[in-house]
């Protein structure tokens, strides 16, 4: 059980762009047994961006953390992430609507430097996604990639090539909720198959006529940084022109074929 001093919230109007810094920070580590909250505001309209520059805690999350809230309060069901130690992935977070919580927790022991983070509010509609994508190849990725996606995003890509073509879909980075039977938290749907997680047994999905929908939502809580994807036309009868054919469907160059490396994703190379 951590015995904490409460100190008063410190509250923060991000109409124009600043920094947070964990106290002491960085000329001393943070105190011990302290609890410190930032309550950050955004106009009306716009979302909260918070991008850590820099962020050193105890590795043992259950003696110092930071955890970022889509609300002015910690409440649970609105948790966006938790952190400690000094992690490596995405650090960048957005809110759903115009407000945020940040809250250090520290124990009596180990003081670390603590944290850095740059604050900013965008307008709402730049976490807007999905659309109608009729090019023959294209690109599309999870709101505000590669920060992670805000909660409560939902989005639906159509992509339509011509008739005579089929649709072809690669995931070139993935990073959404978490890997549970049925997806039942964030998730990509393609071709009425559910994706999450970090790992996928395949990154390449085609379709079997000229159209192919996509998905994506995300739920009010424990954001993640999300993906990019790339799609390509090809004609069923010669998917691959000019190229070696991997059994997943991808195309690499014929000089990469029997190379030694795994071009393919799935060694059928």
């Amino acid at each position: 059980m951590i015995q904490f001093s409460e100190r008063n919230s410190i509250e923060v109007h991000v109409r124009k762009s600043g920094r947070i810094d964990s106290p002491g920070f960085p000329d001393t580590s943070y105190p011990p047994s302290m609890s410190q909250k930032w309550r950050l505001r955004a106009d009306r309209g716009h979302r909260i961006r918070l991008d850590f520059h820099t962020l050193i805690l105890e590795d043992d999350c259950q003696n110092d953390f930071i955890k970022i809230y889509d609300s002015l309060a910690p409440i649970e069901p609105r948790l966006l992430t938790e952190q400690c130690g000094y992690p490596h992935g995405s650090l960048s977070f957005v809110s759903s609507g115009n407000v945020m919580l940040v809250m250090l927790v520290t124990n009596k022991e180990k003081n670390f430097p603590g944290f850095r983070a740059f604050y900013s509010q965008i307008p709402a509609d730049d976490g807007e996604c999905g659309g109608k994508l009729i090019e023959e190849r294209g690109t599309f990725s999870s709101p505000l990639f590669p920060a992670n996606y805000p909660p409560k995003s939902f989005c639906t890509w159509d992509i339509q090539v011509p008739k005579e073509k089929f649709v072809k879909v690669l995931f070139k980075k993935f990073a959404v909720g978490k890997d549970t039977p049925g997806c039942l938290d964030d998730y990509v749907e393609i071709n009425n198959q559910k994706l999450c997680g970090n790992e996928l047994k395949t990154t390449m999905f085609t379709s079997q006529s000229n159209k192919v929908t996509i998905q994506f939502k995300s739920d009010p809580s424990h954001v993640s940084q999300g993906f990019a994807a790339e799609y390509e036309a090809f004609i069923p009868t010669n998917p691959c022109p000019g190229k070696f054919r991997c059994s997943n469907n991808m195309c690499i160059n014929t000089t990469q074929h029997c190379d030694g490396f795994n071009d393919c994703g799935d060694n059928s190379d």
